[in-house]
């Protein structure tokens, strides 16, 4: 038995035509599908064409990607009903010109809320040092079927990185259609433009964490009738902050309710804190219990206050200190030797905060664990910058967080 393959839809034309004209049959001879005439009539090559009801009126228009020298476009014809115009169908719409070696898609999607789905088209145009992607899109509209979108975007030779790459989603340069603002309605184009890296020393040399991406988002603007760029790029975050959803403290100190209260140190606001006496800091502990457990990657700590640079300066600090996860794991840390990376941590770096101050120290772990609660431990303590006279005396700890 032989395979069967699939076919074109211009092969498609052909072989009906061919089974239908039987050996014999005086002058008939096929000519090729509608937009294959058409494209020969413009001085053009048919690539691909597909069949769709673009204007949403219960007849089929065709979608065709002609090339004409080294550039491509989408053509869209409309059926008149009359064989004597290019067999029944008139070019009604075409788009911008790119240049481009071959086409990645040819499809119908609903993008923009219609009843009537849209006709997307990527070219691809390689070279040595990047690849480029021409996305067009076709949509009917109350203007007639017009182009609504049209960019390029331009993929970089992949650089080779030093050491290793530990990648917490894909980050690599990417186009994709989806609905990202409210999972109902328009689509979105995302266009994923460079990772948002962080490289540390691991054991056996750099270890580069890929902790995010930087995308490009194009949204349909009903006014204008097509996509627009969004005025600023977003960065999304491969770890985001899992939920507490329980804190507890051996200790802390006795100040108004709220403001130095365990939880304050799990709550993302670096205004607020969990304090404890200097005076007999070291063992005391913080327990952070994870909402429905959590798979676990990264855990980061900011040691001191971070509210402002006056308060991290006079209040003490975390320097050494143990933590116990919920796994059996239990490692410690000293601030002062980050290069000497306990068992069952790949990776850890300490950095200045947002407001660039400070600093706050991410723990990578040589795996993933789910974890139901993790247990801080102070083990040392790094005395305040100011005269012991403006010193506060207390230890502070801004944020504990799981990743």
């Amino acid at each position: 038995m032989g395979f069967m393959t699939r076919r074109s839809s211009t092969e498609t034309w052909a072989l009906c035509l061919a089974l239908l004209l039987a050996p014999g049959t005086a002058g008939a001879s096929y000519a090729g599908s509608p937009a294959e005439k058409a494209a020969a009539k413009k001085g053009a090559k048919l690539v691909k064409e597909i069949s769709l009801d673009l204007d949403g009126d219960g007849k089929n228009e065709i979608g065709a990607v002609e090339q004409v020298g080294g550039e491509m476009r989408v053509v869209v014809f409309q059926p008149t009903g009359s064989e004597e115009e290019e067999g029944g169908y008139r070019r009604v719409a075409e788009s911008s010109r790119r240049a481009a070696k071959r086409v990645l898609r040819l499809e119908a999607q609903r993008l923009v809320g219609r009843a009537a789905p849209e006709l997307l088209a990527i070219f691809e145009d390689p070279s040595p040092d990047e690849t480029s992607l021409s996305v067009r899109i076709m949509s009917g509209t109350g203007r007639g079927i017009v182009e609504i979108f049209a960019h390029t975007f331009f993929l970089p030779a992949q650089a080779q990185r030093d050491g290793k790459v530990v990648s917490f989603g894909d980050a690599s340069p990417h186009y994709t259609v989806e609905d990202v603002e409210n999972g109902e309605g328009d689509k979105e184009i995302i266009w994923v433009k460079e990772p948002n890296t962080l490289t540390l020393p691991g054991k056996d040399g750099p270890v580069t964490f890929v902790i995010g991406a930087v995308r490009t988002v194009f949204r349909y603007d009903e006014g204008k009738g097509r996509y627009e760029m969004a005025e600023k790029d977003q960065v999304v975050d491969f770890l985001p902050e899992l939920p507490v959803s329980d804190v507890e403290a051996s200790a802390q100190v006795a100040k108004i309710w709220g403001t130095a209260q365990a939880f304050w140190a799990t709550d993302g606001d670096l205004a607020t804190s969990w304090n404890v006496p200097s005076k007999g800091a070291v063992g005391q502990t913080l327990t952070a219990k994870l909402k429905g457990g959590g798979n676990v990657r990264m855990i980061r700590l900011v040691p001191g206050c971070g509210n402002s640079v006056e308060e991290w300066n006079r209040f003490d600090r975390v320097q050494g200190l143990r933590i116990t996860l919920g796994s059996g794991q239990r490692f410690e840390l000293d601030r002062r030797r980050l290069d000497l990376l306990p068992a069952g941590v790949k990776a850890v770096g300490e950095f200045p905060l947002e407001e660039g101050f400070g600093a706050q120290l991410l723990i990578f772990l040589d795996e993933p664990q789910e974890l139901p609660w993790a247990r801080l431990e102070i083990t040392k303590v790094e005395k305040a910058q100011v005269p012991k006279k403006q010193a506060a005396n207390e230890v502070c700890v801004s944020e504990l967080s799981f990743h």
